[in-house]
């Protein structure tokens, strides 16, 4: 099966927003927070509606985090990871 340029974007977009009868069901964004070994530490428990205003929350946060022994975190989406960044050496 082969999909046209840009529908995976698409794809990903209608994933965001699943009708269930009578329902809307929108994803949210969030953060998880881990130390230096990957092991989760305790953060912020925020909730964004998409994934710009979850990374702007996080440039404005992240020295704050790592002052509080935040080394890594996870963007996720729902319940799927979208990807991982490190704060050390930021």
């Amino acid at each position: 099966m082969t999909f046209a340029p840009g529908a995976g974007q698409r794809m990903r977009a209608c994933a965001a927003a699943r009708a269930v009868p009578d329902k809307l069901i929108v994803m949210t964004w969030s953060w998880r927070y881990e130390d230096a070994e990957g092991k989760p530490v305790e953060g912020p428990n925020e909730t964004f509606s998409n994934q710009a205003d979850a990374e702007s929350w996080l440039g404005q946060t992240w020295r704050d985090l790592v002052a509080a022994g935040t080394a890594e975190v996870v963007l996720v989406e729902g319940d799927r990871d979208e990807y991982r960044m490190s704060l050390q050496g930021a």
